[in-house]
């Protein structure tokens, strides 16, 4: 995750330098605990009347972007809002919303919301700024000035000038964590193949979870045609966003592959090859996934990379701690395909002739 790290903290730099110039008093990455609950926020503005205001910010590698997770977003500000007692709340995205789904946001969560349209606006005063603003986003155009952007009324949402109270939202906020739960639920299954199933079916329910509005399907334990090769799980892909449009357009693959294996030890080069044999160029079926508790070995790896240079067929390794760090970032609001992202980019960097 360093380099969507790195881009995610140059956009977040960027936006704080927006607000700067905008306003004169801005805290940022301020760090509370409340009742041994540690809630981060990336910036709090105070307006000439002393009014607090905190923000939250969030870039994602497209500008549409799924809806639950700004809804997952709106959640998490809300809920900070609320835990440290500062009533006006804003989630400023690097996606574009459209009005409606602004508007409606705002009432049913009492948070306001600042698009990259609206940031784009914001800082067409500062010239220098805006073209680091364009160049992290990947803007193209021969001219810089024809970015204009969308209107914002900042003294609006910042001076209690607005209808939005985040204590009016129609929308009761659940204290049960989905994500926490599934991953606790997972961390209590023993490695081994006693409970082989159940770990298959956890780590199904966790997958519908991180990606339901992406994948469809969910096919279980399918065997191939000729009888001989029975693979855990199957899904179409629906989305064509990020990560899914590289599989779809570049690996030629509209269905992902997933295996599970409650091993715990890391996994050898013979489940890679097994793996391989489930992938199928004409079935659109180029790419898997092994969900295992602790990874691939280097072998593992090798065989995976050899593989990728051979047939151009992809196979990534993902571990608990992964699962853990992708359910943290769906339950935020940000995009957990950032981390197959990653991984893919990692694997093919790497790759020798």
């Amino acid at each position: 995750m360093d380099k969507s790290f790195d881009m995610y903290k140059k956009f977040e730099e960027i936006c704080i330098k927006i607000l700067k110039h905008h306003f004169c008093e801005i805290e940022t990455n301020k760090l509370f605990t409340i009742n041994d609950k540690r809630i981060e926020i990336d910036a709090i503005i105070t307006n000439s009347d002393q009014q607090k205001t905190i923000v939250e910010i969030k870039m994602y590698r497209n500008f549409s972007v799924n809806l639950n997770l700004i809804e997952k977003a709106l959640e998490k500000v809300r809920r900070n809002s609320l835990d440290i007692n500062i009533p006006n709340s804003v989630l400023l995205i690097s996606a574009k919303l459209d009005e409606f789904y602004k508007v409606s946001y705002e009432i049913d969560f009492g948070v306001n919301i600042i698009d990259i349209e609206n940031i784009l606006f914001l800082s067409n005063s500062i010239p220098e700024v805006k073209k680091e603003l364009i160049e992290v986003l990947g803007l193209k155009s021969d001219n810089e000035n024809d970015i204009k952007g969308n209107p914002c009324d900042i003294n609006k949402i910042f001076n209690y000038q607005s209808n939005v109270n985040n204590t009016k939202g129609k929308i009761t906020l659940d204290e049960n964590n989905k994500g926490e739960i599934l991953y606790s639920e997972l961390l209590r299954i023993k490695p081994g193949k006693r409970a082989f199933a159940e770990y298959e079916n956890k780590c199904t329910e966790i997958l519908k979870y991180l990606f339901d509005n992406s994948l469809d399907g969910w096919h279980k334990q399918n065997r191939t045609d000729d009888g001989l090769h029975r693979f855990d799980l199957i899904c179409r892909i629906k989305s064509e966003d990020g990560i899914w449009s590289i599989f779809i357009n570049d690996f030629k693959s509209r269905y992902l592959l997933f295996e599970f294996k409650n091993y715990s030890e890391k996994i050898s080069q013979n489940q890679i090859y097994t793996t391989e044999k489930y992938l199928f160029a004409k079935a659109l079926r180029n790419v898997a996934i092994i969900i295992s508790r602790s990874g691939a070995s280097n072998n593992a790896l090798k065989a995976s990379d050899g593989i990728i240079k051979e047939s151009g067929k992809i196979i990534l390794n993902i571990n608990d701690l992964i699962i853990y760090e992708m359910i943290k970032m769906k339950d935020s609001g940000s995009d957990p395909t950032d981390f197959l992202f990653d991984l893919l980019d990692e694997r093919l960097l790497q790759l020798s002739k």
